[in-house]
């Protein structure tokens, strides 16, 4: 076991320096272990094997088998699929929504890729959006409703154990001219959230490990508030749009291309042109953040 992660810490310092290995691959990482943790039970029992007389040599088979499960899990560059299960589901409402009204969408799933962008064509009258899953077999797709006063509230998300875990992924489409609120959760997520042409007043994205593709809304400011371990965020500023940036990291790194960067009368840090009308608001909270913005 000590050979192997010697091994394993020696070329992992290389395979960081020639650029093999970034944060970027946290999330297969912990994909990919979700769905073979198993196999440590196979390492398990032949170190056991390996203190029997005559099996000594097994130690050392065990030690390349873990060098080479734990270089599988940093490298291997896609997530491991194995069978899942798919569908498409509308958020029905039996409300008539007002001017007043808000949409909220509680998302819930602890491993998944999750997708949001506008909605194109019709769809049934009484829905506000629209959900297109695949999730391993063995687990449960939910999307539960509630009213409360002015607010819609749906709640979605998965159901399953530990050892069900794998291929997770949601295709959000919403509907141009409803008032959205969005609150993301879970362990490891990841995906492209299109705001284009739709209305969201506010988005939270809170996992231990994020990793997002985020264009800006075009027609209405947002308050994103991400909060999470490590998180990695590409963010795209339409051109009529700026952003308030708040960040609040313990080691980050931040690239800005093709944006004007200013300060504002009160200090705070400005991405876009200062003179545009429609303002966001962002919050990032890490502990390890990689940013950019980019046209």
């Amino acid at each position: 076991m000590r050979f192997a992660l010697g091994l394993f810490l020696i070329f992992l310092g290389f395979f960081v320096v020639l650029g093999y290995f970034s944060l970027g691959s946290l999330p297969n990482f912990i994909d990919n272990f979700s769905a073979t943790w198993p196999l440590i039970l196979v390492f398990i029992g032949i170190s056991l094997l390996s203190g029997i007389k005559g099996l000594k040599w097994l130690k050392y088979v065990n030690a390349l088998l873990i060098l080479g499960y734990l270089f599988f899990l940093l490298l291997w560059p896609a997530p491991i699929n194995f069978a899942y299960q798919s569908g498409a589901q509308d958020l029905l409402t039996k409300e008539t929504l007002s001017e007043n009204t808000v949409v909220e969408l509680n998302i819930d799933s602890s491993i998944c890729t999750v997708n949001i962008e506008r909605l194109e064509g019709t769809i049934a009258g009484n829905s506000v959006g629209n959900v297109v899953y695949e999730i391993s077999t063995g687990s449960e797709f939910y999307i539960h409703e509630r009213d409360h006063d002015d607010t819609i509230q749906y709640n979605i998300g998965t159901e399953h154990s530990w050892p069900q875990r794998g291929k997770n992924r949601l295709n959000i489409k919403l509907l141009p001219g409803v008032l959205y609120r969005i609150i993301l959760k879970g362990g490891v997520l990841k995906g492209g959230l299109d705001l284009s042409g739709i209305m969201v007043d506010s988005m939270t994205i809170n996992a231990g490990v994020m990793d997002f593709d985020i264009s800006l809304s075009d027609v209405y400011p947002i308050s994103l508030k991400t909060e999470g371990g490590v998180g990695k965020f590409n963010v795209f500023l339409p051109q009529n749009a700026k952003a308030q940036v708040e960040i609040n990291s313990g080691i980050k790194k931040i690239t800005v291309r093709g944006y004007k960067e200013t300060t504002g009368s009160a200090g705070e840090k400005i991405i876009g042109s200062i003179s545009a009308k429609l303002k966001s608001f962002l919050e990032f909270d890490a502990g390890v953040l990689w940013l950019s913005f980019s046209d």
